[in-house]
């Protein structure tokens, strides 16, 4: 049948891989389960699972079962985001003192952010064509973006000319408009010059990425305190799922790391990661010290197609750059020829490394990913890594939740014994006061310096001795 089927599946998937057929453990009692997902046999080749050993793990099965057992009667488990201006051709018979094809809401647009270059018309076209550094900044590129002139206002203000009228008369946005429209393909430029600024900065921010996400994919790849731990689960997820399809498991996937609060103990007063706690306390105090994933923190929210979005925005870029180079240019004084061709085989070749090492990493991170049992589509760095931040970061809440109750009771056992030392104290001074004896004094000046329970002894021995005395002399 097909569980005759899948068993024998199992049994050679495990033989392949040279494995034992594991025993299912058979807690005495019901137990709370944890619910992960195991990694059937034929997943584990290639993965970590193999190297690890809950065998290795001995703890108190009894004291498990004590706590994590059910009660009776009683089900413990987890509470339950201008239009564009129409254009007024219509010009009036009498010759303007200043004439506008533009409507006002257009002016504006283009008036206020002219006025803050502080560039005469020449100049800014000049610029451009010259590519100058010097005036065309990031901000400047765009904000001759945001002006660029439309073809409508182009065939607007070339009428006019042609008509015969004199440009002289033209608005000083006009003026502009006209100026820079016999600059050829002027947004295709400026959005070229745009790339060539941005570019240094998007590459940076990729390589940035990689590194990162290639430190992080080490740290957990070479640590062995989280394979100690994760052996340490596999121990403890076994024995409470002793006797499910859950249990005599090989591994599990790592999102029952953030599952292991939420797995009460039989009182509801404590949880399985405070046991995990304690129990690598016990076993691995070294794991608990060491433990710690600053890289993986560094890559929560990361995600692989922002990368790849950005690298795609480059190569688009430079794309249109080659594009744009075959272009007939505007004569004398235009040297986007020259420098975009000298920019573009630099970034080319830039944007090729970037390409394959982040295609290392990517394959990398799968890797990963695969050896800790993770596949799949939804496997992303995001995820991965965020399962692992948040298990650290909740394994170090519940270390200083343990601190602090285990610092509580010891002031409570400190004040439990000063309360005593005090009345000691007291009954000594009362004894002193009624018999005046001198070596009374002398314990209660001891007993003063922090010495109870001696005191108490000797006391208790002396006054023993007196009442023998009192018992001889009355038989006498």
């Amino acid at each position: 049948n097909k569980g005759e089927r899948a068993a024998q599946k199992n049994r050679e998937a495990l033989e392949k891989l040279g494995l034992p057929e594991k025993k299912s453990v058979k807690p005495s009692v019901k137990m709370t389960h944890i619910f992960w997902s195991v990694i059937p046999p034929d997943k584990l080749e290639g993965t970590i699972w193999p190297e690890l050993s809950d065998q290795n793990i001995k703890f108190d099965t009894k004291h498990f079962e004590q706590t994590f057992g059910k009660k009776e009667g009683k089900a413990l488990g987890r509470k339950h985001t201008a239009a564009a201006g129409t254009m007024d051709a219509t010009l009036k018979q009498q010759k303007p003192t200043v004439v506008h094809l533009i409507d006002s809401q257009r002016q504006q647009n283009v008036g206020i952010p002219l006025k803050r270059l502080r560039l005469k018309n020449k100049e800014i076209k000049r610029a451009i064509l010259a590519l100058d550094d010097t005036i065309l900044s990031p901000a400047t590129v765009n904000v001759l973006l945001s002006i660029v002139p439309t073809e409508e206002e182009v065939q607007l203000i070339n009428k006019y000319i042609k008509d015969g009228s004199d440009p002289a008369y033209l608005g000083e946005e006009e003026k502009f408009l006209y100026e820079v429209s016999q600059i050829p393909r002027l947004q295709e430029r400026l959005t070229c010059v745009k790339t060539k600024q941005e570019f240094a900065y998007y590459a940076r921010r990729v390589l940035e990425v990689v590194k990162k996400l290639r430190s992080a994919i080490i740290e957990v790849g070479d640590s062995e305190e989280f394979k100690r731990i994760l052996e340490t689960i596999l121990a403890l997820g076994n024995y409470a799922n002793g006797g499910t399809p859950r249990g005599a498991a090989w591994g599990f996937k790592i999102d029952v790391l953030g599952k292991l609060g939420q797995v009460k103990d039989n009182t509801g007063k404590t949880t399985m990661m405070h046991y995990l706690y304690h129990l690598l306390e016990d076993q691995y105090s070294s794991v608990l010290k060491k433990f710690h994933l600053p890289m993986s923190a560094a890559v929560t929210q990361l995600k692989l197609t922002d990368v790849s979005a950005d690298l795609n925005g480059l190569g688009k870029g430079v794309q249109k750059i080659k594009s744009e180079m075959q272009h007939p240019g505007a004569g004398k004084g235009d040297n986007f020829q020259k420098v975009m061709q000298q920019f573009e085989v630099k970034a080319s070749k830039d944007l090729n490394t970037l390409q394959e090492q982040f295609e290392k990493v990517r394959s990398d991170f799968q890797k990963l990913a695969i050896r800790f049992g993770e596949t799949g589509p939804t496997v992303q760095p995001e995820s991965f890594f965020s399962s692992l931040v948040k298990f650290e970061h909740e394994l170090k809440r519940v270390a200083k939740q343990i601190e602090k109750e285990r610092k509580a009771r010891e002031k409570k056992q400190k004040a439990e014994k000063e309360q005593l030392r005090r009345a000691t104290l007291r009954k000594l001074k009362k004894l002193q006061q009624t018999t005046g004896d001198p070596d009374l004094f002398a314990a209660y000046k001891k007993a003063n310096s922090g010495d109870t329970a001696e005191v108490i002894e000797r006391f208790i021995d002396r006054y023993q001795q007196e009442k023998l005395k009192k018992a001889k002399s009355k038989k006498e």
